[in-house]
């Protein structure tokens, strides 16, 4: 994927002639990874030497038969927006799946807790780009499988719940990359794995939905924390019950961020299979409520992101229909502004308007380059393509010249 002029994208949401939306955001295919990966988590790195314009880092995951240990490098190129290519590195010391993963300084990378084939993990591990090793990292508190992180500061990772190799949990944790020291918070008010943990501003941070076998599978309660007086409260239900769900934070056009949330996945009994949502939803942190808005396609283990400041975003596909003895089912890729989601249909051959290339993926993973979003593995295919999701031009700045790149968030 090299020479790509970034495309002109139309300022206005709304072609006038057609009456359709136009997607303010393209689609083009990368260099497949080294090996096919789902579950896997990736991060962004600044490279360490001045000839790329960024690198990812992809690391463990499963095949579909195994647990991976293996890393790879996605290289970023000046002329291009994702990976022309991908290189081995030094692979993890512990195979891992359904981990977390955060990177830090431009040069390391942390991944945290994940189940190893066998049992579910407390340990994590750090790479550092510079001199190409993992070194072990601090302990958790306790093991943790589909957990959640954010930062919280600078220095300061939140982790959340999480499944614990007995049951889901709901104890957290703070982890100081700067210090190398975990330690115990208050717990959540409700246990849960595969939940959403959104950042609202002012130290306070939303937990959305989840897991929970206890207490009948998927959950609606919500909860936030106050990080200052270490102190979870509740905060109002979700229209629906869900976990394997997506969520990214709103520009805060108040003291806080607003949060969106796409899809998810609910048990069918009769049928005895898990379905995906066509449903989103849209907190506002000043009134405390969530309102309910329809999808174009049904998601669940799918990612969803934005791209500078701009208010849309955009979800991967994910599954629809899943389960033992199921044959898998996927959404496609949408796009929405706020709390409204629109269908996002191929354009033409090298418009750059090609979400399929993000659709039918099951746990595929994301990184943010200079440009946008890479999207990696899950495929249905087992292949481990790549694609990555460019933004309009008002959130996209030039690629420095110095090789370096700037992270959009």
């Amino acid at each position: 994927m090299k020479n790509l002029a970034l495309p002109l994208i139309v300022a206005v949401l709304f072609n006038v002639a057609s009456g359709r939306a136009q997607p303010p955001f393209d689609v083009y295919e990368c260099v497949g990874m080294i090996e096919y990966r789902e579950a896997h988590a990736m991060v962004a790195l600044e490279p360490v030497n001045d000839f790329d314009a960024g690198w990812v880092l992809a690391m463990g995951g499963s095949d579909g038969d195994q647990t991976l240990a293996s890393a790879e490098l996605g290289i970023i190129l000046p002329d291009g927006f994702g990976p022309d290519m991908w290189e081995p590195v030094a692979p993890m010391a512990q195979a891992r799946q359904d981990f977390a993963a955060v990177s830090w300084g431009g040069t390391l990378a942390m991944a945290c807790g994940g189940y190893d084939g066998s049992q579910t993990l407390s340990s994590t591990e750090i790479f550092n780009s510079e001199s190409s090793e993992w070194t072990s990292g601090p302990e958790m508190v306790m093991p943790r499988t589909n957990h959640r992180v954010v930062w919280m500061d600078a220095d300061r990772v939140l982790i959340t719940g999480g499944f614990n190799g007995v049951s889901e949990t709901a104890s957290c944790e703070i982890l100081n990359v700067a210090t190398g020291a975990s330690a115990e918070v208050a717990p959540m008010l409700t246990a849960r794995a595969s939940h959403t943990l959104t950042p609202l501003g002012n130290g306070r941070f939303l937990v959305a939905g989840g897991f929970n076998a206890a207490d009948g599978f998927q959950l609606a309660e919500c909860e936030i924390y106050n990080a200052a007086d270490d102190v979870w409260t509740s905060a109002a239900a979700l229209p629906v019950a869900r976990d394997n769900h997506a969520a990214t934070a709103l520009p805060g056009g108040g003291e806080e961020n607003g949060v969106v949330l796409t899809g998810g996945r609910v048990y069918n009994a009769d049928a005895n299979l898990f379905e995906g949502l066509s449903e989103g939803a849209v907190f506002d942190p000043a009134s405390g409520t969530w309102t309910a808005f329809d999808l174009s396609s049904p998601h669940s283990y799918h990612g969803m992101a934005r791209i500078g400041n701009d208010p849309q975003w955009f979800a991967v596909g994910g599954a629809d229909e899943t389960g033992a003895g199921v044959d898998m089912t996927y959404g496609a890729a949408e796009w929405g502004n706020d709390g409204v989601a629109y269908a996002w249909d191929n354009g033409p051959l090298g418009s750059g308007q090609n979400p399929g290339l993000i659709s039918d993926r099951f746990k595929s993973a994301m990184a943010p380059s200079w440009a946008g979003w890479v999207v990696t593995g899950g495929d249905a295919g087992g292949i481990g393509t790549c694609a990555v999701v460019v933004g309009p031009t008002s959130a996209v700045a030039e690629a420095p010249a110095d090789g370096g790149f700037d992270i959009v968030p």
